[in-house]
């Protein structure tokens, strides 16, 4: 018989009186199998569990792993436990089981109290062999109980005060178990860690098409990006406390990975099981796996890296500076009623070499109320510039509100450059060269706004924002946060 808890109570009866032998007495509570757990192991019961099923035994040992006969060895006495239940209540007849010859396991116990009831006391009336307490020679009382509420968060938990006479003592000691005997739970948990954000190399054509790598070795196509850990709760949940019957793992497990820009991108691979997240359709920012059979079980219950792979060789391209996140989702598998494993985060971003500005919000890239002008200082005349537009309250020409790279030193934008490395673009000059290309209609929407980040093939470049009115006069040159990235 499986039972509801694998705690030890230790210590649980202490001697208060010199010259007893009680203080080598111990209450434990543990399996009927004499497996006594570690004290603060609770049995993991599923959220969504059938009700009905939550039945199962509270075992009182009293003994285990004594020195000595604790007092009542020899002798015709009285053990009494009252258990006060919290979250389970008494579910039929207590008795008493055989473990070794301690006692007449044939007596049965009385009780006070019954079925249904939370608190109830049994009394043990025997005749207790010399040698009970010796490890595997212990009093056992089975106590039946079902729990009350198999909600998630709640738990079932207990304390147990004995009164042990054998004349002409009478020795009396309580305890709570320091831990719930059952807690219900989401059957799985999860987390997403995100490793080191992987830098795109400066040093590579096109440039920002493979990641740095340690020195003195050169750029390479793939990064580990953080990993994934979906596991039964604890490592082993429950749907039936009797039987202690498994959470069965879902029938199928679907792994995905978004990207902002899957230019440049190969694909995504975990390294267990083995296997390759591939883009959804040709374009898409999406790619993802589905597991099933025994790849669900070697995907469950450890971290699992997730590694990005760029294209290679000729098929190379610049990859962009961007956010990753990465999402699991799952089949049910025989235990429909319990929910399925899930999670999403975020991994680690991929950074540019070079110079990153920060995002700049709500720019027009027209001539409109509030207008921009960017400022470089310490430019290069030869460094390539490059924009990125994001949320744009349009779309491009390939109905994308996002512009990946646009060429600022292939438009023209950046031969003003200065002798002192400053230069100076306007969002207009930004938005008329965007729409030059065929890339955005500035026509489509009132007034063209969108968020704007730059990228220098160079260290050390500041790039800041000046906003001023239609009129020509200054706005604001900090109304909202233009510190460039430092890296």
């Amino acid at each position: 018989m499986k039972t509801l808890n694998k705690l030890a109570l230790s210590s649980a009866v202490v001697a208060l009186m010199a010259g007893t032998a009680y203080a080598d007495a111990e209450l434990t509570v543990g399996t009927a199998n004499g497996d006594v757990g570690e004290l603060g192991t609770p049995i993991n019961l599923a959220a969504g569990s059938n009700f009905l099923q939550q039945n199962g035994t509270v075992e009182l040992l009293v003994g285990e792993g004594a020195t000595a006969d604790f007092g009542i060895g020899g002798n015709a006495s009285t053990l009494t436990f009252t258990l006060t239940g919290t979250g389970f209540v008494l579910n039929g007849a207590p008795a008493m089981v055989d473990r070794g010859t301690c006692t007449n396991a044939a007596i049965a116990p009385n009780v006070t109290g019954g079925i249904g009831d939370a608190s109830f006391t049994i009394d043990v009336n025997n005749t207790f062999e010399a040698n009970c307490g010796d490890a595997g020679n212990e009093l056992s009382v089975t106590v039946p109980v079902i729990l009350t509420d198999t909600s998630l968060g709640n738990s079932a938990s207990a304390s147990v005060s004995i009164a042990a006479t054998a004349a002409p003592t009478v020795v009396i000691a309580s305890d709570d178990l320091d831990d719930p005997i059952v807690d219900v739970v989401e059957p799985f948990e999860a987390a997403v860690t995100a490793g080191t954000n992987p830098v795109l190399s400066l040093d590579v054509d096109p440039s920002f098409s493979a990641f740095n790598d340690t020195a003195p070795n050169p750029p390479k196509a793939d990064a580990d990006l953080g990993t994934v850990n979906v596991s039964q709760f604890g490592g082993a949940a429950v749907i039936a406390i009797a039987a202690e019957t498994a959470v069965a793992n879902p029938a199928a497990i679907t792994v995905t990975v978004t990207v902002e820009d899957a230019t440049g991108i190969d694909n995504f691979t975990l390294d267990a099981p083995a296997a390759t997240l591939a883009q959804t359709a040709e374009g898409a920012n999406t790619f993802s796996v589905e597991l099933t059979g025994a790849d669900v079980g070697a995907f469950l219950g450890g971290d699992r890296t997730i590694t990005a792979n760029l294209l290679e060789d000729e098929d190379a391209a610049m990859v962009s500076a961007q956010a990753i996140s990465v999402s699991v989702t799952s089949v049910d598998g025989d235990d429909a009623e319990i929910g399925s494993a899930s999670t999403s985060g975020a991994l680690a971003s991929f950074d540019r070499d070079g110079t990153n500005s920060t995002s700049f919000e709500w720019v027009a890239l027209e001539a409109a109320n509030l207008n921009n002008i960017f400022r470089f200082t310490n430019l290069a005349d030869d460094a390539q510039v490059f924009a990125t537009i994001t949320n744009l309250n349009s779309v491009d020409a390939n109905d994308s509100n996002r512009i990946n790279d646009f060429d600022l030193t292939a438009a023209g934008l950046t031969s003003g450059t200065s002798a002192g490395g400053e230069l100076q673009i306007t969002a207009v000059e930004l938005g008329d060269a965007l729409s030059d290309a065929g890339l955005l209609d500035l026509d489509a929407v009132s007034i063209t706004r969108g968020a704007v980040q730059f990228t220098v093939e160079q260290n050390g470049v500041a790039v800041n924002r000046l906003m001023f009115n239609a009129d020509g006069a200054v706005n604001s040159t900090g109304e909202f946060d233009n510190r460039p990235n430092p890296s």
